[in-house]
């Protein structure tokens, strides 16, 4: 169960022991002693302040509490709570099983300056600065100030706050969906991505992104499928359709918020919608079925890994921005084809979900796009990976084209090009877009300056208690 806390309306720090000093600022009594020797007699003051029947909610945000024997008043951003003499302020519930808990002993202020990846896994609690050395080894519990938990499904970090400058990079890899715990701010100037492709592989992928390998899948989605296979996850699509002496299609897009596009020539169908707007449980999205081949020669694309699932529980705040401050979790392109073979079909975009008392969105973005389909038939080019911006993500090139990956403007992914059943070697269909929800107080979100989100988000009001 998580301990009562006391929120002051400035330079407050969450105390997650309920044992904090001070909730807020003091009021000097006025003393005859102050004005010296000619001072005029002191004045009873009355009694001193009691708390079991002084403190109490004043009005619905506003708490009176003693402090040095005084009264006090403070600000309470998410309301004042409790009867006379336990009043009071409300502390943010996180949501998906986040545990206030965690953040005791949890006092790392991370800071990633321009030029720096920091790495985050989520199987293990590994913290690496690339190229510099480990933050945090792996293992459950409190290391450096950092808190790991792990349930297999989700893996969860606490802090005190995180600081992303402009530059700054920060990815995530691992199985499972990532989550971030935070007492204080958490201030995203720069990149914070979960998003499926190279960099969601492995370390060393995550510290310096290269090749194709984009069926990978950022943490708790599902992978992209090879040649005649499925994408993997919730709502993974279907693989291309195969025949030794029949024509070859592209595979389907993984679907997630929305359905993904087919492969061409009527092929395989893409994921359908899958997941909960409220984000609970916490997942990501679903890989793309992988092109059909028919052995022949050359390699059918690969589907692309689905975008991951990220969450961030702010005590205090979350900002992102100004442009071209970002969270991404978009899906990864298919891959294209070589030979007469087809292409693979698009992941979807991931899950973003933020909680906070204050929200802002100073013109930085939060993208959970689809990635477009791969190129079916020689020469074809991979499936545009889901990015920032609220338009389609480019399916790639090829005799027949792959289908765009969904956004805000399309949400569904689009089918890849060739209709007809004697259009062989296909293009492979895009991904879906992915979910966000945004979870503050009814006027704790602030979108302004050219702030984008994509695709459309639902919003819920924050747990108090």
């Amino acid at each position: 169960m998580m301990a009562t806390a006391l929120v002051a309306s400035t330079g407050c720090r969450f105390d997650p022991s309920g044992l904090g000093s001070d909730a807020g600022g003091h009021v000097d009594a006025v003393s005859a002693n102050d004005a010296g020797s000619d001072a005029a007699p002191t004045i009873d003051a009355g009694p001193p302040c009691n708390a079991s029947t002084d403190q109490r909610c004043l009005t619905p945000t506003t708490v009176q509490m003693c402090s040095g024997g005084t009264t006090i008043q403070v600000d309470c951003p998410l309301g004042c709570l409790g009867a006379i003499g336990t009043s009071h302020c409300g502390v943010l519930v996180p949501s998906n099983g986040l545990d206030p808990a965690w953040l005791v002993g949890a006092s790392a202020d991370i800071v990633v300056n321009a030029g720096e990846i920091l790495m985050f896994r989520t199987n293990d609690g590994l913290i690496n600065r690339c190229g510099i050395g480990s933050l945090r080894s792996p293992g459950m519990g409190v290391s450096n100030g950092i808190y790991f938990h792990s349930d297999g499904q989700v893996g969860a970090f606490a802090i005190h706050s995180l600081t992303i400058r402009a530059g700054g990079v920060v990815r995530v890899e691992g199985t499972p969906a990532f989550a971030l715990l935070a007492s204080g701010d958490v201030d995203i100037k720069g990149t914070l991505t979960v998003s499926g492709g190279p960099a969601a592989c492995n370390d060393t992928a995550a510290c310096m992104p290269a090749g194709w390998f984009g069926w990978c899948a950022g943490p708790g989605a599902g992978a992209g499928g090879m040649a005649n296979s499925p994408g993997t996850g919730s709502s993974g699509g279907s693989a291309g359709t195969s025949s030794p002496a029949g024509p070859e299609s592209g595979g389907g897009g993984g679907g997630f918020g929305d359905v993904g596009g087919a492969g061409g020539m009527g092929g395989p169908a893409g994921g359908g919608m899958s997941g909960d707007s409220m984000l609970s449980p916490l997942s990501g999205g679903s890989g793309g079925g992988g092109g059909g081949q028919d052995g022949a020669g050359g390699a059918a694309g690969f589907g692309g890994g689905g975008g991951g699932a990220i969450q961030i529980s702010s005590m205090a705040r979350i900002s992102i921005g100004p442009s071209p401050a970002a969270i991404t979790a978009g899906g990864a392109g298919g891959g294209g084809a070589s030979g007469t073979n087809g292409g693979g079909g698009g992941g979807s975009g991931g899950a973003i979900f933020l909680e906070a008392p204050l929200i802002v969105l100073d013109g930085g973005q939060l993208a959970a796009n689809g990635g477009g389909g791969g190129g079916g038939t020689q020469p074809a080019t991979d499936g545009v990976s889901g990015g920032l911006g609220m338009m389609p993500t480019p399916g790639g090139m090829g005799v027949f084209a792959g289908g765009e990956g969904g956004a805000r403007s399309q949400p569904a992914g689009q089918d890849g090009s060739g209709i007809s059943s004697f259009d062989d070697a296909t293009g492979g269909g895009g991904g879906g877009v992915g979910r966000i929800f945004l979870r503050a107080p009814m006027m704790g979100i602030t979108i302004m300056n050219g702030g984008l989100i994509s695709p459309m988000e639902s919003r819920g009001p924050v747990v108090v208690q």
